[in-house]
């Protein structure tokens, strides 16, 4: 007990370290930037531009879910998945497992950089769309912390499935663009035609990242606002699948590079 104890500590200790560096790594990559805060904040003012200043509350904190669901997937993909790819064709990935040991220093490190820098584009975000549709947003700032724990570091472990494809990073970034954008497309999808088709939209409620976000962010921000309970709505089978599915994916990673095979 006391072994697993002390390396549990260490596994942090060690991950804080690799906390640090990927911390100077992704606050001045401006690429970043635009991926995660430049193309929502384009597109926002492009779509609700004329709905600004009538929008009910209700609306608008849907909203910023909605758009919460972008920024932390192209988070995750860009920061995680091709990243830790990267990491791996260029023999860093090796490397680095070589100093520390164990490959899970790293991935946890590299998670939960991510997690930081996504909050920060999270409260940025927030607080640029409350200023332009002149919306209370304090209990959605609130929000933004509350779900990082149990919705984002368990949908940023899925993403390390990526990471785990015998796949090389420069060839499939525009590809998992493309699927998160066609992921956030279906948040709220409806259909009821009483054929098999209705099945599809069970899956989407189920299997779908970016409305398992939503749908549990809305839960906690329901709970914040009196409105309802932390329970209604909550995702956690989903969520519990995907955290499965990463842990998995974390062992099953290899650190051996696949550039020029």
């Amino acid at each position: 007990m006391s072994n697993w104890v002390w390396g549990g500590i260490s596994t942090i200790l060690r991950s804080f370290e690799y906390f640090k560096i990927f911390n100077k790594e992704i606050f001045y990559n401006k690429i970043s930037y635009i991926w995660s805060l430049g193309a929502p904040i384009i597109f926002l003012i492009i779509n609700d531009f004329n709905e600004r200043t009538n929008m009910t509350y209700e609306a608008f904190s849907y909203d910023v879910l909605f758009y919460w669901s972008y920024i932390i997937l192209i988070t995750g993909i860009q920061g995680i998945g091709i990243d830790l790819l990267f990491m791996r064709d260029q023999n860093f990935l090796k490397m680095y497992t070589y100093i520390t040991g164990s490959k899970f220093p790293i991935i946890l490190g590299r998670i939960l950089s991510q997690c930081l820098f996504l909050w920060v584009n999270l409260i940025l975000f927030t607080v640029f769309i409350g200023l332009f549709q002149e919306q209370p947003i304090a209990s959605l700032l609130v929000t933004s912390l509350l779900i990082l724990i149990p919705v984002v570091i368990p949908i940023y472990f899925f993403i390390v499935l990526i990471a785990a494809m015998p796949i090389r990073s420069n060839s499939i970034g525009p590809i998992l663009t493309f699927i998160v954008l066609f992921l956030v497309s279906l948040i709220g999808l409806k259909i009821d035609t009483g054929t098999v088709m209705d099945y599809f939209v069970y899956l989407n409620d189920f299997l779908n990242p970016a409305q398992v976000i939503v749908t549990s962010a809305e839960s906690i921000h329901s709970m914040l606002s009196g409105a309802g309970s932390i329970l209604i709505g909550f995702s956690v089978l989903p969520l519990a699948v995907y955290l499965l599915v990463g842990s998995i994916s974390c062992q099953e990673m290899s650190i051996i590079s696949k550039k020029g095979r």
